[in-house]
């Protein structure tokens, strides 16, 4: 049986919080972090 649309929405906006969060600490960890070794881990020249 199929969730209530409601409980779809609310998953879906807890999906979208969870990504979001996880994206601004990975940010946050790279900008933390030294440049020449964020840069290396990145591949960047």
């Amino acid at each position: 049986m199929p969730l209530p649309l409601r409980t779809q929405v609310d998953q879906g906006k807890t999906l979208v919080i969870a990504c979001v969060y996880a994206a601004t600490l990975m940010v946050a960890y790279v900008e933390a972090r030294p440049e020449n070794e964020a840069d290396a881990s990145l591949g960047i020249d």
